[in-house]
C-alpha cells in the first residue's frame, strides 16, 4: 500500500481551521513518510530484501521485487498442491479439492493465466 503524501498535505490544509493540532501532525507524518520513501528508494533490493525476509519471516513483496514480465517463466508447476481457490470482489468463485498437482501458465504476452489441474484417483 502506498500513502499519497500530496493528499494528507491537502487533507491537512481542508481540517487546518478547525483543528491546527491535527493539521500540523498530519503534515509532519507526510513530510516522515517522504523521507521514509527517498530512504528505501536509496537502499538496494537484495538489502531490503534480506531486512523483510527477516523481520517477518516471508518473502520480500517491496515493488522492487516486481519482475518484468519478460523475466518471468512461461509456466510454473506445483505438484504437491492439492486445493485450488479462485477468489473475486464477492469472495470465492472456485474451489476444487482432491488435486494432484497444478501448472500455472502465463500466455498472450502475460494478459492471460491459464491454470492447469490433475485430479487424484479415486480410491477404492
Amino acid at each position: 500500500m502506498t500513502v499519497n503524501t500530496a493528499e494528507l498535505r491537502a487533507s491537512a490544509r481542508i481540517i487546518d481551521p478547525g483543528f491546527p493540532g491535527t493539521a500540523k501532525a498530519i503534515t509532519a507524518a507526510a513530510d516522515e513518510l517522504d523521507l521514509l520513501h527517498a530512504a528505501l528508494a536509496a537502499v538496494p533490493h537484495s538489502t531490503f530484501c534480506e531486512f523483510m525476509t527477516a523481520a517477518y519471516g516471508e518473502p520480500c513483496s517491496c515493488p522492487k521485487s516486481l519482475t518484468p514480465y519478460s523475466a518471468l517463466p512461461s509456466s510454473t508447476e506445483y505438484p504437491t498442491v492439492t486445493r485450488l481457490e479462485v477468489h473475486g470482489p464477492a469472495g470465492r468463485v472456485v474451489g476444487l479439492l482432491g488435486l494432484a498437482g497444478v501448472l500455472v501458465a502465463l500466455q498472450d504476452d502475460g494478459r492471460t493465466l491459464k491454470v492447469i489441474y490433475e485430479q487424484k484417483e479415486p480410491t477404492t
